[in-house]
């Protein structure tokens, strides 16, 4: 980024490792609401307008859900098309580094800056979009699943098709399989440390890595090999369906009251696990909070994504 021009303001407040303890930052929105996180003063600074760009992680969900909190662009790109060198592991295997900014225009200039082999496209087709139904979808609030279909509805009017398929049929099974996963690539990262230091731990932190001390190298292996099979199934199910783009919720519903938690990544879970990438796009608010979705494309097709997903906020007015 620095090679590109930009000027380096500071550290944001982010998590503690990148996990559920939060800092001091509140929503510009309502300062009474959680930014959500880890990447919570990433977010917060760019919805806030101290600046256009921030850099954040996501391993579960700690780009799209804060972007979609605080009402601006996130993106996080398809597993290592950003490397993660320098950066403190939470879980190797599936943390991702991305970025915030104020409009899709913004972060298509940041992306051609820092992703590897960035090659701008500009498809000339307008994609069909996959609506995954079912027990994925039923995780989000009333007020996330209202507002989710109001989105549809407005794609719809806007001339987009879309196509519903139940695309996580076992989407517990996945989340098990995420968290578990996660939890024992922590433990491994933080052995050294934890084993001198674990009194200055966050609890949060303390129970994560204590989890995952638990978890066996055979639910390590199956972990690590789901990234691929649950990709591969989703890819499959796109081919079949004549699906371009997923959309889905980027969070459950609104940013939660309160500060002393980040708010739920469910929602991103499974577009982590794959490696797909995915943008963060706001579409409206709700009580003075904003609200949005996620649009995620096939491994590798983040220029492809990204470009489809300005398209998609455009209809928004972002």
């Amino acid at each position: 980024l620095q090679e590109a021009g930009a000027l380096i303001l500071g550290k944001t407040v982010t998590a503690e490792f990148a996990y559920f303890d939060p800092g001091p930052t509140r929503n510009p929105h309502d300062q009474s609401h959680t930014p959500g996180g880890s990447s919570s003063g990433s977010a917060a600074a760019v919805a806030a307008g101290m600046c256009p760009l921030a850099l954040g992680t996501q391993t579960v969900g700690s780009i799209i859900r804060p972007a979609t909190f605080c009402g601006i662009i996130g993106y996080k790109p398809t597993y290592n098309r950003i490397p993660t060198d320098g950066v403190i592991p939470l879980s190797d295997s599936v943390d991702h580094i991305g970025m915030f900014t104020q409009d899709a225009v913004g972060m298509q200039r940041a992306a051609a800056a820092v992703v590897n082999n960035w090659d701008p496209e500009s498809p000339s087709e307008r994609p069909t979009l996959g609506v995954p139904n079912g027990a994925y979808l039923n995780q989000a609030t009333d007020t996330g699943q209202l507002s989710f279909e109001s989105t549809i509805e407005q794609l719809e009017a806007a001339g987009y098709e879309l196509r519903r398929t139940e695309a996580f049929p076992n989407i517990e099974e996945i989340n098990k399989r995420h968290n578990q996963l996660v939890a024992a690539e922590a433990a491994l990262a933080h052995s050294e440390w934890f084993e001198q230091y674990n009194d200055r731990y966050a609890m949060k932190t303390v129970d994560l890595i204590k989890k995952g001390q638990e978890i066996t190298a055979k639910e390590i292996a199956i972990g690590r090999r789901g990234r691929g099979e649950l990709r591969n199934k989703l890819e499959q199910r796109m081919t079949d369906h004549g699906v371009d783009l997923w959309i889905s919720p980027g969070a459950p519903g609104t940013a939660p009251e309160g500060i002393d938690t980040t708010g739920d990544p469910i929602m991103n879970l499974p577009w982590t696990h794959s490696g797909m990438p995915t943008v963060a796009i706001p579409t409206e608010h709700i009580n003075g909070l904003p609200i949005g979705i996620q649009c995620s494309g096939r491994f590798g097709a983040d220029e492809r994504t990204m470009q489809w997903s300005a398209d998609i906020a455009a209809v928004f007015n972002q």
